[in-house]
């Protein structure tokens, strides 16, 4: 959460912000795995999003890291 308003706070109206995620595939919005690496759900971050007057401008699923189900998103910030 944190990160998304510091985003909002420097990026300049309908600029981009593009990121990926491990994605949480059950329920919650985040969990802390042993490895020390967190995974969000989707819901989540477009919550986060919202809540950062930031708009979905794409988002798409993606195998990252060694085989982890993961998640691009694009984002832009209101003009």
């Amino acid at each position: 959460a944190e990160v998304f308003g510091d985003v909002t706070r420097v990026l300049a109206p309908g600029g981009l912000f593009a990121f990926s995620i491990e994605r949480l595939e059950k329920a919650g919005d985040y969990f802390l795995q042993p490895n020390g690496r967190y995974l969000q759900s989707v819901g989540y971050i477009r919550r986060l999003a919202e809540m950062n007057d930031l708009a979905e401008t794409s988002s798409f699923e993606e195998v990252i890291r060694t085989g982890a189900p993961g998640q691009l998103f694009l984002l832009r910030k209101s003009a």
